[in-house]
């Protein structure tokens, strides 16, 4: 009880110190609520938007290794060497901790073009009998166009076919060309001969399990027409079977023999070919900008065409439209009869993309640069060599049982095809099947932008089905791109940007095409996944290590993975000038968690200048308070106190107000739903936040001497900086009287200055948003009323600690001040005398603060932080007028009590009365829960 007495003796300093400890434990639980929804922002955003939407990547080990090991490439799943079985993928489902495996297995590429039969095709639509053309020799070409790339890639193939009139060839027809109306041969539709062309321009066709690729992306809620995958889905293969031509010729076999077809059943058949029936989705967005053309042109005796017969455009998912519409599957003869080709031949695979590393022109912006390599296109050009055409129904050297007739085939009139190639920076492999014709059977149609995967506007890294962008930033001289311009993945299958699968077929009919081994990739999830944190990334990397050893393939942990920008040299290829530098995004396996880590330094930085500006004011007041009460303690220890007593009970004030700060911010740490953990922490943050108070305090008091009873007024040591006995000279004595309060109070209102022109520069030249050093904008932190309100609660802090500093000196000063008076000062220029040392305080601790903030935004942006001074001028503002507010405030306070009993040196009620503590531990409770209201209210209106 004495302890109290003694220490809340001066209501003043009592009152003062509960404000402080009331805006201090406001602030506290303010920061404490707001913390816990800025980092749970900042992990659900990333984990929503950076991350890849599976956390382990697993593959066969590639022959040279990672290049780099700390990145991916995007969409580099299409370009895996294929080595994994449906044994090893149901090995890591099994594994403890795996919640889903999904596996990817590239089949290649096909034929894309319409396709069409002439002349059993009619523009205007079926009709029977079908329409007679004027006779003539006809040329089919199928042609499919992209300029997406920035190139001319076109992709054409051309057959010929003769329209006699019975029987008779027109004058000029090459040998041996097939004859349309042949004679003796009936105009239906069964037993006419067309010719057809299919463009071999290649899209991209990938299997996956149905049911694990609806779990993982959702694909099943992106269908747009038609249906998802169902089991009654069945995959069906056959044998194409023909006849070889020495046996026909040989027979002597006549077209007009009525028993011709019975005769052909006899003779020897051998297999040429394999024809697979799968069922397929279609990707809605991955033909934009594709064109395909179907041209029959008649032809003069010089081979020259004469006129157009007619010609058919599509473009873009109408490609796919014409052809291969939904519904076609279960009657085959409506493709036969309406004159579309089903059959579309495989062409084959790419690889890897292989590159270098490389100088970056602009480090700062793009630490990391690689250069392309390009490659020989005559392994492509070879690829698309007329002499491996695939046909379902007209095989080199052998009869087919489904031609009608045979007919010698001039090689001048052959089927041929076309191939203008983009860029050439992969390698191309031919299919494991080369004799292989798929037949889609399309069951609906899906929107990869309905996928359940991030939506960024730049699309993400290994993100199969999305179309690949980069962006040309600087042309092949290194000077910048002004604008940058957008560049596309085209219909090259060897350009640097992977076009996405157009088909997507099961599992079961990838693994039938290319073999058991043909799975490129398996993407995982495990469980508990739903949030990233360092625990759920460990726990990532212990199922990854354990998928290495059960499986002997290569698991790479994607879980805290971010998107990197990464600068690409792109060179001269295949007679494609150079195009420059681009920057594309790849997969930086440890940018996300980089990126939270430096989010959570960002916003924790924020709090720091927070706290510490409560740690200057504990120590300010607590130095302070021992200066006001100085007699008090010269008395005490005259009368015999031990000075390890009064250092007790200093230490033990300072003690109890960090205690009531902590429970009043744990109060509302635990009102407001936080974690019994994080209330534990909080309820210890207020003793820890005093501690160097208390340490402070107990050092000053040990050093009062009983003489000090007899002192009355400043006793600290003149220090006179400016001449004369004006306002301006009078308060900078009065704030250098006590250099070490000063700039500990000084420090206290630089601080959240600082903090206020770093956040008024991201607001107004960075479109509020902080970014960092280490990975650049991922690595961004969103500015707004959260980080604001910190700036508010450190300012607030500082005002009281300034108002403490002034009001300490005017009490210290009366007597001079009352001599003033005396002597003809009138009281307005005493008060004028306060709100000039406020103002200067606020001066000198705006100048320091203004060069904190530009040294943090030079710091975090170069050349930036010159840049700010602008801001810094008003910013400025802030603390001087602050500063004249606090002095105007205690300039109020001090003249009230301004009667003779305070200029003769006794307040009235200086000492607190027994029975009246009490009343003031009442009122201590109620700021207590009022302080806890306050921060509730304030952190929910500012989330």
């Amino acid at each position: 009880m004495m302890a109290w007495r003694f220490w809340s003796g001066r209501r003043d300093r009592l009152a003062l110190a509960m404000i402080g400890a009331l805006v201090l434990g406001v602030g506290l639980s303010v920061i404490a609520l707001l913390s816990g929804s800025v980092m749970g922002t900042v992990v659900e955003v990333y984990s929503e938007s950076a991350r890849a939407p599976y956390d382990i990547l697993v593959y066969a080990p590639r022959a040279n290794g990672e290049p780099l090991p700390d990145l991916l490439p995007p969409n580099d799943l299409l370009n895996l060497t294929p080595g994994i079985g449906p044994e090893q993928v149901e090995a890591i489902r099994h594994i403890p901790g795996v919640a889903l495996a999904a596996p990817l297995a590239v089949v290649g590429f096909i034929e894309l073009g319409p396709g069409k039969f002439f002349p059993r095709y009619d523009p205007e639509g079926p009709v029977s009998p079908p329409r007679r053309w004027p006779p003539g020799v006809y040329r089919v070409t199928e042609t499919v166009r992209s300029d997406r790339a920035g190139l001319n890639e076109s992709f054409s193939r051309t057959t010929w076919v003769a329209a006699s009139d019975n029987g008779v060839l027109p004058v000029g027809a090459p040998d041996g060309i097939s004859d349309y109306y042949a004679a003796g041969i009936p105009p239906d539709w069964d037993s006419l001969q067309p010719a057809y062309a299919v463009a071999p321009a290649p899209v991209l066709l990938v299997g996956v399990d149905p049911g694990a690729e609806a779990a993982l992306l959702g694909m099943d809620q992106a269908i747009t027409e038609g249906r998802y995958f169902a089991p009654s889905d069945a995959v069906r293969s056959e044998d194409r079977l023909a006849i070889p031509i020495e046996e026909v010729k040989e027979t002597n076999l006549r077209f007009d023999d009525p028993n011709l077809l019975q005769e052909l059943a006899q003779l020897r058949k051998v297999r040429v070919g394999q024809d697979f029936y799968i069922p397929v989705l279609v990707n809605t967005r991955a033909l934009d900008g594709v064109r395909a053309e179907f041209v029959v042109e008649r032809m003069g005796p010089e081979g020259r065409p004469v006129d157009v017969a007619f010609r058919v455009v599509h473009e873009g998912l109408d490609i796919i439209r014409a052809s291969l519409g939904a519904g076609w599957q279960d009657d085959d003869m409506t493709y036969w009869r309406e004159g579309y080709v089903r059959w579309r031949g495989l062409l084959g695979r790419t690889t890897l993309l292989p590159y270098d590393d490389t100088v970056s022109p602009f480090p700062s912006r793009w630490p990391r640069a690689v250069r392309l390599r390009s490659l020989d296109a005559t392994p492509l050009s070879e690829a698309w060599d007329s002499s491996r055409i695939v046909n379902a129904y007209y095989e080199r050297n052998y009869f087919s049982l489904r031609q009608a007739r045979f007919i010698e085939v001039d090689p001048r009139i052959t089927d041929t095809r076309k191939a203008s190639f983009g860029r050439v920076y992969r390698s191309f492999q031919l299919p494991h099947r080369s004799a292989a014709a798929i037949f889609p059977e399309v069951v609906g149609y899906f929107d990869p932008q309905r996928l359940a995967v991030s939506k960024d506007a730049k699309g993400r890294p290994l993100e199969t089905y999305r179309p690949a962008e980069a962006t040309l930033v600087l042309d092949p001289q290194g000077r910048p791109v002004n604008p940058p311009q957008t560049v596309q993945g085209g219909l090259t299958p060897t350009d640097f940007l992977t076009s996405p699968p157009v088909f997507v077929t099961t599992l079961e009919a990838a693994l039938k095409i290319e073999g058991e081994d043909a799975i490129n990739a398996v993407r995982v999830k495990i469980e508990g996944s739903e949030q990233i944190s360092p625990e759920t990334i460990a726990r990532a990397r212990d199922i990854a290590r354990t998928i290495e050893e059960q499986t002997g393939l290569v698991a790479r942990v994607t879980m805290g993975a971010a998107p990197a920008r990464v600068l690409i040299e792109v060179p001269e290829s295949n007679g494609h000038p150079a195009l420059g530098w681009v920057e594309d995004v790849w997969l930086d396996l440890s940018g996300a968690v980089t990126a939270v880590e430096q989010a959570e330094f960002g916003h924790g930085a924020f709090v720091v200048v927070a706290l510490v500006v409560g740690l200057l004011y504990a120590v300010a007041t607590a130095l302070t308070g021992v200066t006001a009460r100085r007699r008090e303690l010269g008395v005490a220890a005259a009368v015999g106190w031990p000075g390890r007593a009064l250092g007790r009970l200093a230490v033990g004030e300072q003690a109890l107000l960090g205690g009531a700060v902590g429970l009043m911010a744990a109060l509302a740490a635990a009102m407001g739903g936080l974690p019994a953990g994080a209330v534990g922490l909080i309820l210890l943050a207020g003793p820890v936040l005093y501690l160097p108070a208390m340490v402070a305090a107990g050092w000053a008091v040990r050093d009062v001497a009983p003489g000090e009873a007899l002192r009355w007024g400043d006793v600290a040591p003149g220090r006179r900086v400016l001449p004369g006995s004006g306002i301006v000279p009078l308060a900078v004595a009065s704030l250098f009287g006590r250099p070490g309060r000063t700039l500990l109070t000084g420090l206290a209102v630089a601080l959240p200055t600082g903090l206020i022109l770093l956040l008024s520069h991201i607001a107004l030249h960075l479109r509020g948003v902080l970014y960092t050093t280490i990975t650049g904008e991922y690595a961004a932190l969103k500015v707004g009323p959260i980080q604001y309100a910190i700036g508010v609660v450190a300012l607030a802090v500082a005002a009281v600690t300034a108002f403490d500093l002034i009001r300490q000196n005017a009490i210290d000063h009366r007597a001079e001040r009352a001599l003033l008076h005396a002597l003809g000062w009138p009281r307005g220029w005493i008060g004028r005398l306060m709100v000039a040392e406020g103002a200067l305080l606020g001066l000198l601790a705006g100048v320091a603060g203004d060069l904190l903030g530009m040294g943090v935004v030079g710091l975090l942006y170069g050349t930036g932080g010159l840049q700010a001074w602008r801001t810094a001028l008003w910013v400025w503002l802030v603390p001087v007028g602050l500063g004249a507010l606090t002095g105007w405030l205690s300039a109020l306070v001090e003249l009230r009590s301004w009667g003779w009993q305070a200029l003769a040196g006794v307040e009235a009620g200086q000492v607190l009365p027994d029975g009246r503590w009490w009343r003031w531990a009442f009122w201590a409770g109620v700021l207590a829960l009022l302080g806890a209201a306050v921060a509730l209210i304030a952190a929910g209106g500012i989330r």
